[in-house]
């Protein structure tokens, strides 16, 4: 992405923020999105554990059916895309070579602050002996104004936390997923994840929005 289309990306997240004010002053529930080919979002991914897997990459829809959106994934450094599947309410369900099984379900569309619920989900990647469970606890915590490299929003923030557990091993830990979800974007301009057991931590890292194209 050149330094035009970044500052192009800037302005419009600026302008975009603007009307989830409205949003916020009303209260009133924000509805699933309504996510359309060619939509397409670029983030920036910052390794808090290693620096040398920060990269930026591209997601663009270029499917949706009543309850699936599929998103081809690329990094602006190598030439392979990866295929990513999810939910209508943006609940992955398989994530190149990992799948997600029944789907994460951090979402759970209409969003209202304070809401709460509970998701449960198992994980395996192809060709891996790696198993694991995930049980969360996920909450819409408020809307907050956050600054990212496509500009300032005013996002509602959703927040899960909870434990994992290996299945092919005995082995576990904790997990923190947090989203800054902004409606007119129609996804997350930010995303956080975390997962450790005790002091130490075996993935820390965050994607922030760096420009957004919506049909």
């Amino acid at each position: 992405m050149t330094a035009t289309v970044r500052a192009i990306g800037a302005a419009i997240g600026v302008l975009l923020a603007l009307p989830a004010l409205s949003a916020d002053e009303s209260g009133a529930p924000i509805p699933k999105p309504e996510v359309k080919v060619g939509d397409s979002w670029t983030y920036r991914r910052t390794d808090n554990l290693s620096a040398a897997a920060n990269y930026t990459y591209d997601n663009r829809v270029t499917f949706t059916a009543p309850d699936e959106i599929l998103v081809i994934s690329k990094r602006w450094n190598r030439s392979d895309e990866t295929d990513n599947f999810f939910t209508a309410e943006w609940n992955a369900i398989a994530l190149g070579t990992l799948t997600l099984s029944p789907r994460t379900g951090f979402f759970k569309f209409p969003l209202k602050p304070g809401a709460t619920h509970e998701t449960t989900y198992e994980t395996a990647r192809r060709g891996s002996p790696v198993r694991a469970q995930y049980k969360l606890t996920a909450k819409v915590v408020g809307w907050e104004e956050i600054m990212v490299p496509a500009g300032k929003f005013r996002a509602l923030k959703v927040e899960a936390i909870g434990t994992f557990s290996r299945l092919d091993v005995s082995w576990g830990g904790s997990v923190r997923v947090d989203f800054w979800y902004v409606p007119e974007v129609k996804r997350w301009v930010k995303y956080s994840y975390e997962e450790g057991r005790g002091a130490q931590r075996y993935a820390n890292f965050s994607d922030e929005l760096v420009g957004v194209s919506l049909q």
